[in-house]
């Protein structure tokens, strides 16, 4: 990485996993340039999955608590869907911040 790609600017934001926790939960959209950065703060493992056109990952991406993770190649962070690797319908917090 050049000092060039690293970001500018960092809008933090949030998405809260789904009830029932078989479902996924999309970010809200918010313009990126190029990546963003996952920060699971929720006491449980998390996965996440990325929309590259109008196709789903076939992967899941999981992501212990306690862990940061970069998400490349975006967009937007209406891209990234998350949901509990557990699949508990009680609700967790995911934090990220978009960055550009």
């Amino acid at each position: 990485m050049n000092r060039s790609d690293l970001p500018t600017s960092n809008k933090p934001t949030e998405a809260q996993t789904a009830n029932p926790g078989t479902g996924w939960t999309t970010f809200a959209g918010e313009p990126v340039i190029g990546w963003a950065r996952l920060h699971n703060v929720t006491a449980t493992f998390i996965e996440y999955s990325v929309k590259h056109g109008d196709t789903w990952g076939s992967v899941n991406i999981t992501v212990p608590d306690g862990a940061v993770r970069n998400v490349f190649g975006l967009n937007n962070m209406n891209q990234i869907r998350v949901r509990r690797v557990d699949q508990s319908n009680t609700q967790v917090l995911v934090k990220a911040e978009a960055l550009g």
